[in-house]
């Protein structure tokens, strides 16, 4: 049992008076490159991150369901076998998942349930995603039934959708059901293909965690997803493409389109191309030109999609900084409006570059947290004393 199983663990004990009977984890998300392409069927390059939120559970000791974490406030009680639409605050997310496992048949026993994590939320990190695809782990392990990549991630993007108001695209909770350590995984997220792809050993990543959290249920991320949706629209109507992926960046239709669409189908189109051209460059063991291509998107998220701020900025300017000392590149990972910001690091260089990070975020008076993000497995259950 690992340090941070061993703490919910005992936390659990001292909550519930017990201990529990199941187990699963789930790792946050660190999108390398390729963010809001989604919206659009386009392609993603994520790796799953080396922090995890960890849920336990054992048979209720009631007639209802308690759900409890120690990483945000509060306690709900509900009976989770009939709870649906309606629900609200923290643990909206996980009564969204069991609602739409029962609507595929399963019956659900009621249950005392924990959440306990060293992923930071609000941070761009897909720790909501991380929270709906462990439960639903875990309650396919509590039914004893094989856990379905694609229908997890179906699963837990309808979560969102219904239940926290967020229309999110589908690589958060495919990448966390989905993952390989030490490999990143490209996406197609129109059909659903995807492919490991092996990252370098010599390529490290730093994490750096902006103190500006981002809400994506406060209508900013809604709006981009619309605005991307409705110039594709304006484009299928005029070549008949029916995703902007389908589109080539010189293609006149993109020039023909009135601000901001443009701009921000300028960005989905590039991104793309992006996306294909850093899973070559990995595939290549190309440092250098991953790094140039990380730098590339920022300043597309910056500048045509608009979703970049302050603090980011300056994450990504002190990692330009950093370049004689090993850092590669650097971008906003996510869907921005605050969260973080990922730096590739030349492997053997990592100590150095975090160091002339910190000194820029402190001249820049930005204040983050830097942490070594290493790609991890994905969502799984496990077995835990007591069950």
């Amino acid at each position: 049992m690992d340090a941070l199983v061993a703490e919910a663990s005992a936390h659990f004990i001292r909550r519930y008076g017990r201990p529990a009977t199941w187990a699963a984890q789930a790792p946050g998300r660190v999108n390398l490159i390729g963010d809001h392409t989604d919206h659009a069927g386009g392609l993603v390059l994520p790796m799953a991150l080396d922090r995890r939120v960890v849920l336990l559970a054992a048979p209720a000791a009631g007639p209802r369901s308690r759900m409890g974490s120690t990483t945000f406030d509060g306690e709900a009680s509900m009976q989770l076998s009939t709870a649906g639409a309606g629900a609200a605050g923290p643990f909206a997310r996980l009564i969204g998942v069991a609602a739409l496992v029962r609507r595929e048949g399963l019956d659900l026993p009621e249950l005392d349930l924990l959440l306990h994590a060293d992923l930071p939320a609000g941070a761009g990190l897909s720790s909501s995603a991380a929270i709906e695809v462990g439960f639903s782990v875990l309650l396919d392990s509590i039914a004893q039934r094989p856990v379905d990549p694609i229908a997890t991630a179906r699963r837990c993007r309808a979560a969102e959708h219904e239940f926290a108001g967020v229309p999110c695209g589908i690589m958060d909770p495919l990448v966390i059901v989905a993952a390989r350590a030490g490999h990143a995984l490209l996406i197609d997220c129109r059909s659903l293909e995807r492919e490991q792809i092996a990252l370098p050993a010599n390529l490290a990543t730093l994490v750096v965690v902006t103190d500006r959290r981002r809400d994506l249920s406060e209508g900013a991320y809604a709006e981009r997803r619309a605005s991307v949706l409705a110039a594709a629209e304006r484009v299928a109507a005029r070549d008949e493409a029916f995703a902007l992926r389908d589109v080539d960046e010189a293609s006149p239709r993109l020039a023909a389109l009135p601000e901001p669409l443009r701009r921000r189908a300028r960005h989905v189109v590039s991104e793309n191309r992006r996306v294909r051209a850093s899973a070559a460059a990995l595939r290549a063991g190309d440092l250098e030109r991953f790094g140039a291509l990380l730098f590339e998107s920022h300043a597309s998220l910056r500048d045509d999609f608009q979703v970049s701020t302050p603090e980011l900025d300056a994450v990504v300017a002190a990692a330009e900084s950093a370049r004689p000392c090993g850092a590669l590149g650097a971008r906003l990972t996510g869907a921005g409006f605050g969260g973080a910001a990922i730096v590739a690091v030349r492997r053997e260089a990592l100590g150095a570059v975090r160091e002339a990070l910190a000194r820029g975020l402190e001249t820049a008076g930005v204040r983050a947290s830097i942490i070594e993000g290493e790609a991890t497995d994905c969502a799984a259950a496990m077995a835990i004393g007591g069950g």
